[in-house]
């Protein structure tokens, strides 16, 4: 997967504003700004972040370390457009020659399904 399309995934699915950083990073904070510090998302078929590394650290600095595409706990409607637009996109992937798992396809499919149970409230680790 490339930089453009980590970010846009996984970064860019909400619209982003300046807010008040905390005292200090609570546990998922730290856990997202290891994440991107580090360079590499283990779970990511394509790990390497070098090249958005800088651009994820000055979005998520904007917003001192809080989900992107969560408030209040809950996906915001622009992640459930973005993931529903990419499941469309990755079911016709393989009729135009693509391989959708190039992707993450299985992954996106996780997430949608992730993000509609109740897994994913407050409590659980969102990175």
């Amino acid at each position: 997967m490339s930089g453009a399309a980590f970010i846009a995934t996984y970064g860019l699915a909400a619209p982003f504003g300046i807010r008040s950083a905390p005292a200090a990073d609570s546990l998922e904070q730290g856990a997202r700004r290891r994440l991107i510090e580090s360079g590499t998302h283990p779970a990511m078929r394509w790990s390497t972040l070098n090249d958005v590394q800088t651009t994820m650290r000055t979005m998520y600095d904007t917003i001192a370390w809080t989900p992107l595409w969560l408030h209040d706990g809950e996906p915001t409607p622009q992640a459930r457009a973005l993931i529903r637009a990419l499941i469309r996109v990755l079911v016709d992937a393989a009729s135009v020659g693509l391989t959708p798992a190039d992707f993450e396809a299985g992954r996106i499919g996780a997430m949608a399904t992730y993000l509609a149970s109740p897994e994913h409230l407050p409590g659980h680790l969102r990175i």
